[in-house]
């Protein structure tokens, strides 16, 4: 639970990269339960995330840059175009979380955006997890000396 915890934490706050709570979960739960705790994690946080652009950004941003502009921004992610989140959500180092609260900020709709979460994210922090877990069936090669 406590990694749950600290998955959703980050991706609402990113005081740590999102890589590292995968790895850890594999590392520390295995290559079965280490990925489900950080997809859980992931789920969640990316939810809470959308929820939050969604109810408090959107105010806040068109204020900023107008209502024109965001709505703009909107139909960018129009029709088919989400599914653009989803590579953009594979990639390791690209702004995932961010990405979250951006399309609740734009109203994307919310079975699309856990479709690109489910197909995007999920696949990474598996992935992540189970690199996890294989670093510590390999014993010490990694280790100095």
């Amino acid at each position: 639970l406590i990694l749950v915890g600290l998955q959703v934490a980050q991706i609402l706050v990113a005081p740590i990269p999102g890589v590292f709570v995968p790895i850890l979960a594999g590392v520390l739960y295995g290559p079965i339960v280490g990925p489900l705790l950080a997809s859980t994690g992931t789920v969640v946080g990316s939810a809470a995330a959308y929820t939050i652009g969604w109810r408090a950004g959107r105010p806040l941003l068109e204020r900023w840059v107008g209502r024109d502009r965001l709505e703009r921004a909107h139909a960018l992610l129009g029709g088919k175009r989400w599914l653009a989140l989803i590579p953009l959500f594979l990639v390791p180092l690209s702004p995932s979380d961010a990405l979250c609260f951006v399309a609740g900020i734009v109203r994307l709709e919310k079975g699309h955006f856990l479709l690109a979460v489910l197909l995007g994210r999920l696949p990474k922090d598996c992935a992540l997890a189970l690199a996890g877990s294989g670093l510590i069936r390999l014993g010490g090669w990694l280790s100095p000396g």
